[in-house]
């Protein structure tokens, strides 16, 4: 099973209503990040989150994360 379709399984349309009803009119950048680096099921469920509510994902540089790095965000997301 991959991360995707586990998302779908889990997430319905009362989740992404609810979800709606929190952010109301705003308009947050969804990210899924973790301290130990990039997790499937977490981006996943961001990304169908966001597509689903047409909110944006926050891009971020692993490509140049080392272990003891913080995440920051790539130009144009701060």
């Amino acid at each position: 099973m991959t991360a995707h379709s586990l998302v779908a399984d889990v997430l319905n349309e009362e989740s992404y209503q609810r979800i709606a009803a929190l952010i109301g009119s705003r308009k947050p950048l969804v990210a899924a990040l973790e301290s130990g680096g990039f997790n499937a099921i977490p981006d996943a469920m961001a990304q169908a989150i966001a597509q689903t509510l047409s909110l944006t994902m926050a891009g971020y540089d692993f490509a140049n994360r080392t272990s003891s790095d913080t995440l920051e965000p790539m130009a144009g997301f701060d």
